[in-house]
């Protein structure tokens, strides 16, 4: 099964960093990684090979690490920006029909001009790396791989 996790964040803006960060704090080789400062019509095209791709985004929503599965859009963006799941429905319905996709959503609190993650995000990143290890996991059981993932992720 080919895997890739893709930061989504801008490194000057502090934990809207956390995307890009995250993914560079990864160890598992089985693993793809992809930086992008934002989503954009061509990473439909870097995915359309992967069986689940996760993204890594920073969450001003959320006080907690979410995964959730991506859900087809009620309308798509036709302009230069789009949303991850615009890019993710792009790219399932052009090339990967059985496609998986989640975000992984990692909790942000400082935005400032800064190349620097606050204490708190970095907290909600070490957590974030224990809910993606645990989801590969289960996704691996839910599709009868007996092989399991036993690898750390990080560190």
């Amino acid at each position: 099964m080919r895997i890739a996790v893709i930061g989504i964040g801008n490194d000057l803006r502090g934990d809207d960093g956390v995307g890009p960060e995250f993914v560079r704090t990864l160890k598992e080789n089985n693993i793809h990684k992809i930086i992008s400062h934002f989503p954009d019509l061509s990473l439909a095209e870097l995915i359309k090979d992967y069986d689940l791709v996760i993204f890594v985004d920073v969450s001003i929503n959320s006080n907690k690490v979410e995964i959730e599965e991506i859900n087809q859009p009620k309308t798509y963006t036709l302009s230069h920006h789009f949303s991850i799941e615009n890019v993710f429905w792009v790219c399932k319905k052009m090339y990967n029909h059985n496609l998986k996709g989640y975000i992984l959503k990692i909790p942000g609190y400082d935005f400032g001009y800064k190349k620097t993650i606050s204490q708190e995000a970095k907290k909600n990143m070490e957590q974030a790396i224990k809910v993606l290890e645990l989801f590969i996991q289960n996704f691996y059981l839910q599709r009868g791989d007996k092989g399991g993932r036993e690898e750390n992720f990080c560190g």
